[in-house]
């Protein structure tokens, strides 16, 4: 489990009460940062989160998204198919194709904000359950958000997406997306560990015109 000591500014990870690992948290994480509402891609920029598909698989996550761009038929939100290739979430002209249980689920979406989540075996897709799954990934290199990694190195250029995300959360992340007051630049900033996720794509990210409240360090376990 993960433990945030205000005293310290620190994150510290233990397994059976023995401290495995700390992360330093900047204690003026916010300063030059506006906290943003979302970030919207253009088909040319992703993020390489740094989490390994297995960790997803095997601890879960939750992903919050917005179709925008109804002319692009088929988009990657998330995903890494280099090491495991039914791990990907692909939003499909009005459909999202879920591949996360081992079996491609496609699923109709309206227009408007989404979330899917995978918790304790079991996915949802609005709060509502649609499927158990099955924590088969072997891949150790890291999955990547607006897009998928299908080279060691690289991604699927022509299905990066162009849709919107609000959040990313998995067993030791929390993503939230913001612009860097001091360079202009459109990304997403861990709120554990203050570490920033930036554009590794061609294209730009855009930034939502609402500006929300920042967020809080808090007390988290992680299971």
């Amino acid at each position: 489990y993960a433990k945030y000591s205000l005293k310290a500014k620190q994150v510290l990870f233990t397994t059976s009460n023995v401290p495995q690992y700390a992360w330093s948290i900047p204690s003026n994480i916010w300063e030059d940062y506006d906290v943003l509402e979302y970030i919207e891609g253009d088909g040319n920029s992703w993020i390489d989160t740094g989490i390994p598909v297995k960790e997803l698989d095997e601890y879960g996550f939750t992903l919050s998204f917005e179709k925008t761009d109804q002319t692009k038929a088929t988009e990657i939100l998330l995903g890494n198919t280099f090491e495991d290739s039914m791990k990907q979430l692909v939003l499909i002209n009005n459909n999202i194709r879920i591949d996360w249980v081992g079996t491609a689920t496609l699923l109709s979406i309206a227009l408007g904000r989404h979330s899917v989540e995978v918790k304790e075996g079991k996915l949802y897709l609005d709060d509502v359950f649609k499927a158990n799954v099955s924590a088969s990934a072997v891949g150790t290199l890291s999955t990547v958000l607006f897009g998928k990694r299908n080279t060691a190195s690289g991604v699927e250029q022509n299905t990066l997406s162009k849709s919107r995300i609000y959040r990313f959360k998995c067993h030791n992340r929390e993503f939230f997306p913001v612009k860097k007051k001091s360079t202009g630049e459109v990304m997403m900033i861990d709120i554990l560990t203050g570490q920033e996720y930036t554009n590794q794509g061609t294209g730009t990210f855009t930034a939502s015109t609402n500006i929300i409240e920042r967020p809080v360090f808090r007390q988290v376990l992680f299971f």
